[in-house]
Parts: structure tokens; C-alpha cells; sequence
């Protein structure tokens, strides 16, 4: 299936095509992928492409209250402002759809849902400030599988407060745990780093 997603109207915010190409390259069978953070379904669409192309069996849940966030950008968008950001995405994923379960909640609630060690792959994009990534680590680390990999979007993001609040959550998250965070550049935007963490590996 050939690869829409830069075809979808909006600004090209995705960066991790890389990552998720590794990630359903190495994936083993019936693994589970988690994405928190969709928005209007670019990052979902590419994953779903790519899981289809692979032939794998791969369960592909993208977690998001579709309720916007206080992000200039988004706060802005005139479908959050509608509130039709969740029948937009939908109408998105539309070629897709039997790829992709989405589940419409608060990504660390939803986090319940799922069993611990039980998922390989989860992509962090949710929200961006320090409260929000840190609760966000909390709540999907333990669900991450012994040899899972997670990562995220938006290393070099400031915040209002003109602080790295990704950065400073993630390093802060992972340090006592002996995790290396390894940073690679985004692409297709070299710019927007993002970061890599395996849960088996002790620096």
C-alpha cells in the first residue's frame, strides 16, 4: 500500500518515520504498539501503512481524548475548536481503519487497559508539559514489554516557561532506573529529535 500521510491537510508534524519502521521491523508475533497522542491521524496513518506492508500481526492501539490541548497550534486549529478533531481523524484513518484501534480516553487511564510487560512498542506524543510526560511515563512504563522499546516526539520542546519539558521528564524518569535515552534526529524533520529508550538495556 502506497504511503498517504503527507497527503492529509495540516503542518507535517510527524518526524518519526524512522522509528517506526525499526519498530515494526523487529516486531515479533501478535506484539501490541501503543501510540498516545494522534491528533488528526498522521503518525496513526503512516504506522498503519507500514504494519500492512509488513504482512505482520500486529495490534495497533492510538490513545487520545481528540479534545485538543493548550498548544498554540492546536487550541488554534479551527477542527479543535469545532470539536470534530476525533471525526476528522477517523475520516483520515478511513483506509486504514482495520488496522488501527483507536481508543478515546486519557492516555495515563487508559494505561489500565492494559496488562503489565504486555506491550512492544509505545510512541509518547501526548502532552508535552513536564506533569503530563512524567505521567505519562508512569503510567505506560510498567505495560511496556521486557524487550519493548518506547519513545517519543518533541525532545527540544519548551514549554511556556521557557523549559525542556520533555527533556527534562524523560532524563529525570529514567536516570534512577539505569536507562540510557538514546536522542536521534526526527525525519522527515531533522529538528525535532526524537528520543529512544529500550526497557532491558542498562546503560
Amino acid at each position: 500500500m502506497e504511503h498517504y500521510w503527507r497527503s492529509l491537510p495540516g503542518p507535517v508534524w510527524f518526524s518519526a518515520t524512522s522509528i517506526y519502521k525499526q519498530q515494526v521491523a523487529r516486531a515479533r508475533p501478535k506484539a501490541a504498539f501503543v501510540e498516545l497522542g494522534a491528533w488528526k491521524g498522521r503518525s496513526t496513518v503512516f504506522m498503519a501503512v507500514e504494519i500492512i506492508n509488513s504482512g505482520k500481526d500486529i495490534d495497533f492501539y492510538t490513545v487520545d481524548h481528540w479534545l485538543g490541548s493548550a498548544e498554540t497550534e492546536h487550541h488554534r486549529d479551527a477542527d479543535a475548536i469545532a470539536g470534530r478533531l476525533f471525526s476528522v481523524f477517523m475520516a483520515n484513518i478511513a483506509p486504514v481503519r482495520s488496522h488501527v484501534i483507536p481508543i478515546q480516553g486519557v492516555s495515563t487511564e487508559v494505561a489500565a487497559n492494559f496488562a503489565d510487560n504486555s506491550v512492544d512498542f509505545i510512541y509518547l506524543d501526548a502532552g508535552h508539559d513536564y506533569a503530563s510526560v512524567r505521567a505519562d511515563l508512569e503510567a505506560w512504563w510498567p505495560k511496556l514489554h521486557p524487550e519493548g522499546i518506547i519513545a517519543g516526539d518533541d525532545w527540544c520542546f519548551v514549554d511556556n516557561d521557557n523549559q525542556r519539558s520533555v527533556a527534562r521528564a524523560v532524563s529525570e524518569f529514567f536516570a534512577p532506573l539505569n536507562r540510557r535515552v538514546v536522542i536521534e534526529p526526527g525525519e522527515p524533520n531533522p529538528d525535532w529529535s526524537q528520543w529512544i529508550v529500550e526497557k532491558g538495556q542498562n546503560s
